[in-house]
């Protein structure tokens, strides 16, 4: 199986994971609920849910944590330090090629593709 990039946008409503190919072309999709460490009822409760997003999008295509080349999570309740240190922690050794940051970055980015918002 070729390279596959993952795609996670958490917040407070729902969770959403995309895998696709290097072109962009989605290979699957998944979706739960609360990922923001601070909306859900415990910090394990929102990592559980981003985790199963991931799941059902891995599963759609066909494959596994070892097929993901890179992976940017946009996480609702990153707003300090701390904050993207926990996920860091919680995220360590599932994906090792990856960017997290709080999910108001994945607007400003898709906006322009210069990235500026």
């Amino acid at each position: 199986m070729s390279a596959l990039y993952l795609g996670v946008d958490a917040g407070n409503s729902k969770t959403a994971a995309l895998v696709c190919d290097v072109t962009g072309t989605i290979a699957g999709a998944g979706r739960s609920g609360c990922g923001d460490i601070y909306g859900a009822a415990t910090p394990e409760a929102a990592v559980a849910e981003v985790q199963a997003a991931i799941d059902a999008a891995l599963a759609q295509a066909g494959a596994g944590r070892a097929d993901v080349a890179g992976a940017a999570f946009r996480l609702a309740g990153i707003d300090w330090p701390e904050d993207r240190a926990y996920w860091e922690s919680a995220l360590a050794g599932r994906y090792p090629s990856r960017s997290i940051l709080n999910d108001g970055y994945a607007a400003i980015r898709c906006g322009e593709p210069s990235g500026v918002g």
